[in-house]
């Protein structure tokens, strides 16, 4: 009896402890279940872009900095909302034409475009519709006055300003660009007056495959 009431009284004591372990596991696995969270994608779209946003020209949308590297090249930049964007990519059959447009003006220290020029945007755009295998870049200029930062980000939303222009007329994003150069690139070495202002400009670059003709428009 003794013997009997002994086991008895072990396996009252075993039985509440595996209950226990149990429960123990269980809720560590439920635990588990709940600290495992899905990684949030860090590939957000940014954009800067050298018009496109940062202080080296860029690319609009692609637009923000960015460079042009000749057929086949890519120029990189930001957005027209600011942000970053991947770059415009140029097929290699394609080649560069300048001059197709004449360039708009800015007043000192301004990246607002002109009533005046508001024409000769909605001409590139309509040449844009009209060709939609065509791209273009939009380049920033600035006269000599400034430091040269300051000059590559004021060159940068100058391009911005025509290509938000550009888009509003119906030209799609993805077939724009824009780079600023800042005070580098100027028309005249001139500090008149007029000199100073011719500098302060957004040229139009035009980019078509090789077996593309365009005719300059006619004034």
């Amino acid at each position: 009896m003794r013997t009997s009431s002994m086991r008895l009284i072990m396996l009252l004591k075993i039985v509440p402890f595996i209950i226990f372990i149990g429960l123990i596991s269980s809720g560590c696995k439920s635990s588990k279940g709940i600290t495992e969270l899905t990684k949030i994608p860090t590939g957000i779209n940014n954009s800067g872009g050298g018009n496109k946003g940062n202080t080296g020209g860029g690319n609009l949308n692609p637009l923000g900095p960015g460079n042009i590297g000749g057929n086949g090249g890519n120029t990189g930049g930001t957005d027209i909302g600011g942000n970053p964007a991947e770059p415009l990519s140029i097929p290699e059959n394609y080649r560069e034409q300048r001059n197709v447009f004449a360039s708009v003006h800015f007043d000192y220290d301004s990246a607002e475009l002109r009533p005046g020029d508001m024409d000769l945007i909605n001409q590139v755009a309509q040449h844009l519709m009209q060709n939609p295998a065509h791209m273009l870049l939009v380049e920033g200029h600035c006269d000599e006055r400034g430091t040269e930062e300051y000059n590559l980000s004021l060159g940068e939303r100058r391009a911005l300003s025509v290509a938000e222009e550009l888009v509003k007329m119906g030209v799609t994003v993805s077939r724009l660009g824009t780079q600023s150069f800042g005070e580098k690139v100027p028309l005249s070495d001139s500090s008149s007056k007029e000199s100073l202002a011719k500098n302060r400009r957004g040229e139009f670059v035009l980019f078509m495959p090789m077996d593309g003709v365009v005719e300059i428009p006619q004034e």
